[in-house]
Order: C-alpha cells, then sequence, then structure tokens
C-alpha cells in the first residue's frame, strides 16, 4: 500500500486519501506484531507466538462481539456487492450500449465545403469520434486530447453542447458514419469509420509470461 500511496502521489491519482487512509489502517493492523517483525526480519530470531488478548473478561461477552462481527461482515459485503451490481448494469459493461456504440475513426472532415487535412495542428478537425455511454459522447481532437461533451440522439440526429452542433445522422453500412448539419454555427459534414476493437493491441498482442524486451507501444 506503500507503494500504492506513492504511485498515487506521483502521478497524481485522484485516490490519495484513501490509499493514505489503508496505509494508516495497515500500520496499526501491524502494530502489535512489530517486535517480531524485527526480531524475524532484522534480527535473524525465531518469532514468538502472539497470543490474543481478550476483548471482554466473560466469555459470553467475547462470543457477542465475535458474532457481531461475522454480522457486520457480511452486510458490508452484502452492501458492496450490491453496490457493484447497480454500477455493471448502470454505467458499466453490462448497461445498455448507445446506437452508435463504439470508436469512429475521422477519415473526412469538411467545414464549410472546405476538407480540413489531418493536421495535428488543427484545433477544429476530430480524429475520432467515441460513443461509450448514452446521454454522452467522446471527441479525441488532432492532438489526441479527449474531450468530453454531452450528447443526445434523437429522430436521427446526433445533438452536442460545447461544441454546439446540430448533425444528422447517414448510415450507409454498419461500419460507416455519416453526420452532415451544423457545427458551431457552421456547415460540416464528417464521414468516419468503425475501428475494429480485436486490432487495438491491448487485445490483438495476447499475453506474454516471459518477453526478451520491453513492448513500447
Amino acid at each position: 500500500m506503500v507503494q500504492v500511496f506513492i504511485l498515487n502521489m506521483t502521478f497524481d491519482i485522484p485516490v490519495k486519501i484513501l490509499s493514505l487512509h489503508l496505509v494508516v489502517l495497515s500500520l496499526i493492523l501491524l502494530a502489535p506484531h512489530v517486535r517480531n517483525l524485527l526480531e524475524l526480519f532484522v534480527f535473524g530470531q525465531a518469532a514468538k507466538p502472539l497470543t490474543p488478548t481478550a476483548l471482554f473478561r466473560r466469555a459470553g461477552f467475547n462470543r457477542w462481539a465475535a458474532g457481531l462481527q461475522v454480522v457486520l461482515g457480511v452486510w458490508v459485503a452484502i452492501g458492496a456487492a450490491q453496490i457493484s451490481w447497480t454500477g455493471y448494469q448502470e454505467y458499466g459493461a453490462g448497461a445498455p450500449k448507445p446506437e452508435l456504440y463504439g470508436i469512429w475513426s475521422v477519415q473526412d472532415f469538411r467545414v464549410d465545403g472546405t476538407l480540413l487535412p489531418p493536421l495535428t495542428t488543427d484545433e477544429k478537425r476530430w480524429q475520432r469520434i467515441v460513443f461509450d455511454t448514452g446521454g454522452a459522447t467522446t471527441l479525441q481532437m488532432m492532438d489526441g486530447a479527449l474531450v468530453p461533451v454531452p450528447a443526445d440522439i434523437a429522430d436521427e440526429t446526433l445533438q452536442m453542447q460545447q461544441p454546439l452542433a446540430s448533425l444528422v445522422i447517414e448510415r450507409p453500412d454498419d461500419d460507416t458514419l455519416v453526420l452532415s448539419g451544423e457545427l458551431d454555427a457552421t456547415p460540416t459534414s464528417i464521414v468516419a469509420h468503425r475501428m475494429d476493437h480485436d486490432a487495438l493491441t491491448l487485445r490483438s498482442r495476447g499475453f506474454n509470461w516471459v518477453q526478451e524486451a520491453p513492448y513500447f507501444r
């Protein structure tokens, strides 16, 4: 957990406080065993058995305390499972997929009839369109930046905000998407093709238990 906490701090991952709490809780659990750990790992001596102290003097109270821990553990496990199942159905892999689900690579992008070439310096042209969940889409700009955008599909029209767009959807085939209409009050037409998910590196390369050199991608 110390390693996880360091990674969260150095890569600015937004679970720093949670990982710190887990480190502190781990230290509290290890505290009664510190002497044994030092003798075993530092001084090379045999570790002595540790007899936990009973919580109460009366055996009946201790049995009630143990039973309460079991009930609490079952309650937490059921709650966590319910939350996970709800998340899986609402926004996880089990959630309903939007009509245009997938990653679409933009091949043709025209603004007011002018073709925009795929230059990484172009701030208007899109590189990819990603439909993952309903009510939103993600635009990948030419510099690689991913921009989440609120979006709805109704009456075969894609409505977006920031940028403001109303684009009519046409599907010549299952793997081709044509959008035409207004984008930021300018006539725009876009032709995109669905990317094959199985061709992506994460899926196509497979698992390698032993490899002679790093695989840079």
